[in-house]
């Protein structure tokens, strides 16, 4: 039931920390190292979440930016882990 309310709640504090992103079906986030994409699935109860970046170092550091924003919302980010 949460999963729209997060991608609200996530808005603010990228706002916050003045991060490069868009709205455009969910929150999608650009860093130095690729980005995130982070939306609510129409079709199941659940939050979908794309990291892309050139390498696996950087996808690291992609995967790890959202982990953080999603800690703040409290939720758990461990499945960050699936392929």
């Amino acid at each position: 039931a949460r999963k729209f309310a997060v991608i609200e709640e996530i808005r603010p504090l990228l706002e916050k920390d003045k991060a490069v992103f868009s709205t455009v079906d969910g929150v999608r986030v650009n860093t130095t190292d690729g980005w995130w994409l982070l939306r609510a699935s129409n079709t199941q109860d659940v939050l979908v979440a794309r990291c892309e970046s050139r390498d696996m170092a950087g996808l690291e550091r992609v995967k790890g930016n959202l982990s953080n924003y999603l800690a703040k919302l409290g939720l758990d980010s461990s499945i960050l882990n699936a392929a």
